[in-house]
């Protein structure tokens, strides 16, 4: 037996949504939920590492991208994905006496812009940039000591024949 976490259960469902990601909004299916993520399909779907959200009537899910592969992508939800809620809106159900509340808290949520994902891509950059100013940095410290020195040398030479003529 290995030491695998096992896979939360999947609800196979069928909903269209709305999709926010950096560059506006789009339109998605959801295929499938479970209470901490969600795989949907979109015609141009967002990358590994983005941050989207996903919503479905007044429902929200707030995640980042996991895997994307083809037209199918898969998100990691920051908040438990309450199933049995989103499916009775879907229906037509009553709303629980709570879910006003709850909906106001999720669109306070929305209104958050959505964090950036760095890529590896961009931090490499990012250290690329830094190392090389620090290189530069150095060099240009380590050249002034070089050409301080080399001028109190030559200024230096006259003071002491000045300072041997006086004495």
């Amino acid at each position: 037996m290995g030491s695998q976490k096992q896979r939360e259960q999947r609800q196979v469902v069928m909903l269209n949504a709305r999709m926010r990601k950096g560059d506006g909004w789009s339109d998605v299916t959801i295929c499938n939920l479970s209470p901490r993520g969600a795989m949907a399909k979109a015609l141009t779907p967002p990358e590994k590492g983005e941050f989207v959200e996903l919503r479905c009537g007044s429902s929200s899910i707030v995640g980042h991208v996991r895997w994307s592969q083809g037209v199918r992508f898969g998100i990691r939800a920051q908040d438990q994905i309450d199933i049995r809620g989103l499916l009775a809106e879907q229906r037509g159900e009553r709303k629980a006496p709570n879910a006003d509340r709850r909906s106001a808290a999720r669109e306070a949520l929305a209104a958050k812009p959505l964090p950036k994902a760095v890529s590896t891509e961009q931090s490499s950059q990012t250290f690329a940039r830094v190392f090389d100013w620090g290189v530069l940095a150095i060099v240009g410290i380590a050249g002034a000591g070089l050409v301080g020195s080399q001028v109190y040398s030559v200024l230096s030479a006259p003071m002491v024949e000045i300072q041997s003529a006086l004495r």
